[in-house]
């Protein structure tokens, strides 16, 4: 294994070790904030992140970065956010930390997967396991974050950012690129337009996101801490089955499952067992959402990587993604305070 491959595994899974996430949104609810809020609070990350894609090529131009040095910048940005994720109860501090969090990940969004297509050969093959690696992350933080929760809230954040840390030494010491190549990838930016197909995996990729996200980070933790009421121990139960079954099908079902729609009618199947609002019925949805989660991305990828677009389409699939996630933020928690979760699940299928 060459030291980029390396670089490229370390990183995904350092920088995706979010050790906050899951309860992030509780983090907030336990401040007082009403649901609107906190949906308000979710949706400037992505609007922050929405409004930099749209000229996020014009400024790394102007600044002339390599992809590499974009991603420690994206770092700096996600470990400023995160101090000011320790303010609490100081709302307009919150939404600069989110609006920082968000610009943070649409600096990277794209960028490593770039460094794959333009420096390493069996692409497909490394963006698949790494992508199972990010699953990995995110269940391996997870369980650490619910176990440093318990001891102290802001616990989970200061983890992510020393992780942001580590990410920044890994990107200095491992991920060196052709600068040559980095700029001819740049110089090809505005290329063809998309064909039909490409048209349908961009939307397939950024609707599905937004809605999985959605319903992961913006409605589950409130839900079942709210009005289900779950422990501690149910709590990371449930987020974990989404995480578990994340990895398994990014690593093992992606070669298998090749239907066009089968993460769509995981994501179907998730919302119709979600209605009915008991423990086991909610844990067993998390597994049709995590397999739909885990297919999404590498699908996607698989299918348009053959593509020289392959840098522009994700470029403004991300940004899509975004539209549709504050869309669905706004509106769900609009909905959620006028109605039920169930109502809010019914709405989406």
């Amino acid at each position: 294994m060459n030291k980029l491959i390396l670089g490229i595994y370390l990183y995904r899974i350092f920088s995706r070790a979010y050790f906050y996430l899951p309860f992030l949104l509780i983090y907030f609810l336990i401040q007082g904030y009403s649901i609107i809020q906190l949906e308000i609070l979710m949706a400037s990350y992505g609007i922050a992140a929405f409004l930099f894609s749209l000229y996020k090529e014009k400024c790394f131009k102007i600044c002339n970065l390599k992809d590499s040095n974009k991603l420690v910048v994206s770092e700096i940005f996600k470990i400023i956010g995160l101090l000011l994720l320790l303010y609490q109860n100081q709302y307009l501090i919150l939404v600069v930390a989110q609006i920082l969090l968000g610009l943070s990940y649409s600096m990277m969004a794209g960028v490593d997967t770039a460094i794959i297509k333009r420096n390493i050969t069996n692409e497909k093959y490394v963006q698949n396991k790494s992508n199972s690696y990010m699953f990995l992350s995110l269940l391996i933080s997870g369980i650490i974050g619910s176990y440093l929760y318990g001891i102290n809230i802001k616990w989970p954040i200061i983890m992510t950012g020393i992780f942001s840390i580590l990410t920044i030494i890994i990107i200095r010491c491992t991920l060196v690129e052709n600068r040559e190549l980095n700029l001819i990838g740049e110089t090809k930016g505005k290329i063809k337009k998309f064909l039909p197909e490409e048209k349908f995996w961009i939307l397939h990729y950024s609707f599905l996101r937004a809605l999985i996200l959605g319903f992961f980070i913006g409605f589950i933790p409130i839900n079942i801490y709210n009005d289900l009421k779950l422990n501690n121990l149910q709590f990371i139960s449930v987020l974990t089955c989404y995480t578990v079954m994340g990895f398994v099908s990014s690593r093992y079902l992606t070669k298998y499952l090749n239907y066009k729609f089968v993460s769509e009618i995981c994501l179907v199947i998730f919302l119709i067992i979600y209605t009915y609002q008991s423990f086991i019925a909610v844990t067993i949805s998390m597994i049709f959402l995590g397999i739909s989660s885990g297919l999404t991305r590498p699908q996607t990828i698989n299918k348009l990587s053959s593509s020289s677009n392959l840098r522009v389409m994700l470029n403004y699939a991300e940004t899509l993604y975004f539209i549709f996630n504050i869309a669905f933020l706004l509106m769900g928690g609009y909905l959620y305070t006028i109605g039920t979760i169930q109502y809010l699940s019914l709405i989406h299928i």
